[in-house]
């Protein structure tokens, strides 16, 4: 499902960079995993090559089947089109209402408009946000935003989720709710992998936890 080998990332510049040291990980399919450290640990960047937002220095990265290193820029639109992300900061569209940023992923696959429709309500209305669907991002709270990305992610039905600190700009309520929503939806058999700092979110679940430091996998439980 996700498997790295002896990955490693280096930003080339006057003082060379490793942001990622022999990272050697397997995450199976249905899998619930924490990613945690400190900020600058590397979680970002293995999550950059995760989505294929980036390529590794040397090492190989496999997703769903996807050898990331061989994709060229025709076939990684397609690979994305498997994974849903979802960003610390929401990146929603401000002139879109919460159908029509949900609605974005299918429109770019091509989707029929009855189809659209279908399959946006229905997510929409997962995360309790049915009533809201013709509302603006800036009129939402922070968490009803974070549940419009989430929404967003999913809206295709992806193998694998990733969520780089889902619950970082959330209070201690709301990120339990969030992170309820994501069990639920592994639950129905989505691979999840998130990446937080959040000790405390991480003890109140009993499930595979990561941790990485500086640049390198420390633990793993």
């Amino acid at each position: 499902m996700i498997e790295f080998m002896h990955a490693y990332k280096v930003y080339q510049g006057a003082v060379p960079v490793h942001a990622l040291k022999n990272i050697n990980l397997t995450i199976d399919k249905g899998e619930f995993v924490f990613l945690t450290g400190p900020s600058g640990s590397g979680k970002t960047t293995l999550f950059r090559l995760l989505s294929a937002y980036d390529r590794p220095s040397s090492g190989s990265i496999k997703v769903l089947n996807f050898s990331l290193n061989d994709l060229n820029a025709v076939q990684v639109p397609t690979f994305r089109r498997h994974i849903g992300v979802i960003y610390q900061d929401f990146r929603l569209l401000k002139r879109r209402t919460v159908f029509e940023n949900v609605a974005l992923p299918l429109e770019v696959r091509g989707d029929r408009p009855r189809q659209i429709r279908e399959q946006v309500e229905k997510i929409i209305d997962q995360v309790g946000l049915f009533h809201k669907r013709d509302d603006y991002p800036d009129h939402l709270s922070g968490g009803e935003q974070q549940r419009v990305a989430i929404a967003r992610a999913l809206v295709h039905k992806p193998g694998v989720l990733i969520a780089d600190e889902p619950t970082g700009n959330l209070d201690p309520h709301l990120a339990k709710e969030i992170i309820s929503l994501l069990d639920k939806v592994n639950a129905q058999g989505t691979t999840v992998f998130i990446a937080t700092h959040d000790h405390e979110l991480v003890k109140a679940y009993s499930r595979r936890t990561i941790q990485i430091a500086d640049g390198q996998i420390v633990k793993s439980s």
